[in-house]
């Protein structure tokens, strides 16, 4: 019984089941056994490279960035980039944006027209307030 408990404390733990099975001096089986009745209470490791950006520090940035203090991705990495010794990329950090269906805007582009340009274009307007569908269709855009 008390092997049992051993094993179980370790798989809470995190470590696998064959690590437990040495520790404990038990067989593989009985191990797995072990794991999958306590299933609900040992944490599953996913298993590839742990992300750069956890949930802990996602969270307040993407946050701040919902609320105005970060104008773009850029400052919210080099925010991030000042609280973690691992640099992180405005790439990892727009992945990990989008998977929170947090949709970007980007602003609204304005032409930079000189007023001349502007003078122009409202006089081509005026000139050409009255034509119809079939007469644009007779004029070539080139």
């Amino acid at each position: 019984m008390n092997g049992i408990v051993v094993a179980l404390r370790l798989t809470r733990e995190g470590q696998s089941t064959r690590q437990v099975a040495k520790t404990v001096d038990l067989c593989l089986n009985s191990v797995r056994r072990i794991h999958l009745w306590n299933k609900e209470n040992v944490p599953m490791n996913s298993g590839g490279r742990p992300r750069k950006l956890d949930e802990s520090m996602v969270n307040p940035l993407k946050l701040n960035l919902k609320r105005g203090f970060f104008k773009s991705a850029v400052q919210a990495t080099k925010e991030a980039d000042k609280l973690r010794t691992v640099p992180v990329s405005v790439y990892t950090f727009n992945r990990q944006h989008l998977e929170t269906f947090m949709r970007h805007r980007l602003p609204r582009r304005n032409p930079l027209l000189k007023t001349e340009y502007k003078e122009d274009r409202m006089k081509f307007v005026n000139k050409y307030e009255q034509w119809e569908d079939p007469d644009w269709k007779r004029v070539i855009f080139t």
